[in-house]
């Protein structure tokens, strides 16, 4: 017996349709890739393949050239995730900080729709090969988390807005009474190289990186006080990029 639409589902559909694919939005509402696109035809929607495909940035990442691409990969880096079907070759981003979503739609897909996803989050989705591809060449593959490396290419001057991305989306600040705690996630090569850039820039020695959990993959490392602060300054010294609820208080 078929399961019937529901007016919950229906305008999930209408929402999502132009911007994710068939297969995610059946596994959002625990249906089947061909029900979601009969459903779609039979109310007249424009699938993702259909909608502004001229329209993506596909050689955004050819060459990282300024501050505002290095920070970018470094967010997908930390916080991005892509996927490859029969389909097309997908770039996905969910986040809480919707500021950044948007910040990353705006580069990359700048008519592409936001669209809500669970616990509060939102995100947004874009398919395009070449993207996918330019990508990839700095590590960012399908099932990245145990496997992101410091790209080589990465120049110099853009290093740090590179890795405030990336702490944007795997980095923590918090507070010991008036004393900041700054640390970073990641894998042990990843941590390992990016100590090695904040030690060569400015000079300062993070504690770790080190294993966080039972995910042998999964390591940290971090810094207090001043450390926290020259850490904190330099990340941020060549743009105001960056969420203000990572910032260390003056």
């Amino acid at each position: 017996m078929r399961k019937r639409w529901n007016k919950t589902e229906i305008d999930f559909l209408k929402r999502s349709y132009g911007s994710l694919t068939a297969i995610s939005i059946a596994k959002e509402l625990g249906r089947t890739k061909k029900s979601i696109e009969c459903k779609a035809a039979k109310i007249d929607l424009k699938g993702i393949r259909e909608t502004n495909r001229d329209l993506v940035n596909g050689n955004y990442f050819n060459e990282i050239d300024c501050v505002k691409k290095a920070y970018l990969l470094g967010l997908l880096l930390a916080d991005g995730n892509v996927s490859q079907s029969s389909g097309g070759h997908y770039i996905r981003l969910v986040l809480k900080d919707r500021i950044l979503v948007e910040f990353a739609r705006n580069e990359l897909a700048p008519h592409r729709p936001i669209y809500p996803h669970l616990h509060g989050s939102v995100g947004f989705q874009v398919g395009n090969k070449e993207l996918f591809d330019s990508l990839a060449h700095y590590g960012m593959v399908p099932n990245k988390s145990q496997y992101v490396f410091w790209p080589n290419d990465i120049p110099e001057r853009f290093e740090a807005p590179f890795l405030l991305g990336y702490f944007d989306g795997d980095g923590c600040l918090h507070y010991s009474g008036i004393y900041p705690i700054w640390t970073l996630y990641g894998t042990q090569q990843f941590l390992t190289v990016a100590a090695q850039k904040i030690k060569y820039h400015i000079n300062v020695i993070v504690t770790g990186p080190k294993p966080k959990s039972d995910k042998k993959w999964l390591w940290r490392m971090w810094a207090t006080s001043d450390r926290a602060r020259a850490i904190d300054s330099w990340l941020h010294h060549q743009c105001n990029l960056g969420l203000n609820r990572k910032r260390i208080r003056k």
